[in-house]
């Protein structure tokens, strides 16, 4: 069998057939992937959201930023490579939060209401210690014309392990926009990133 193409894989063509190369298709695909470096004020995944993918998956892990009280938020994009960001007043989030620490629980359930931003979290979401914290977003038909909508998990430390904060986020962006892709940032635009890891993923 002579050599295949760079990244195909030997395939069996079942009982009597010969093996053949061919190409793995995955409804679950990385799409992209940044690592935090230089102190960035945001993180941007642009033209990623397509007609390839009906919803899409992002992972962060080892998240720090350069000031304590601030969380997490995020602005859908469009415009493709050259995206822009999507701040008009249509976010529309609930936020279930608790917090342990040392003496006890607490709890806290808010959120917003057209507002112009996404929130990863609405709790501290973390500080300038490297514990690091780590969320998981869901992105539900950011492509196709009709509302958006986002759900994330997160698991924050605060002020050097003086308390540890777990939320669950949901957002309803009440446009019908075709998004192309979607920035992180630190609630107050002066702060930035000092550490984390971003995953984007597709599923079909």
């Amino acid at each position: 069998l002579a050599a295949g193409t760079s990244g195909q894989v030997l395939q069996t063509g079942g009982s009597g057939a010969n093996p053949s190369w061919g190409t793995v298709s995955s409804d679950f695909v990385k799409l992209a992937e940044y690592s935090v470096s230089g102190n960035p004020n945001e993180v941007i995944f642009d033209n990623y959201f397509s007609s390839t993918y009906r919803n899409y998956k992002v992972f962060g892990d080892g998240i720090t930023h350069s000031v304590t009280n601030n969380n997490m938020r995020f602005n859908m994009r469009s415009g493709g490579s050259s995206g822009s960001d999507f701040t008009t007043g249509v976010y529309y989030v609930v936020k279930n939060g608790s917090q342990r620490n040392s003496s006890g629980n607490s709890d806290n359930n808010s959120g917003t209401w057209g507002s112009g931003d996404g929130y990863v979290d609405l709790i501290d979401y973390d500080d300038t210690s490297n514990n690091g914290s780590a969320f998981e977003m869901t992105i539900y038909t950011p492509n196709i014309a009709t509302n958006t909508n986002v759900s994330t998990q997160s698991i924050a430390t605060y002020n050097n392990f003086t308390s540890v904060q777990s939320s669950v986020c949901g957002n309803a962006i009440d446009d019908t926009t075709q998004f192309t892709g979607i920035k992180f940032k630190i609630q107050t635009s002066s702060n930035h990133f000092t550490a984390g890891h971003f995953k984007l993923y597709g599923i079909k």
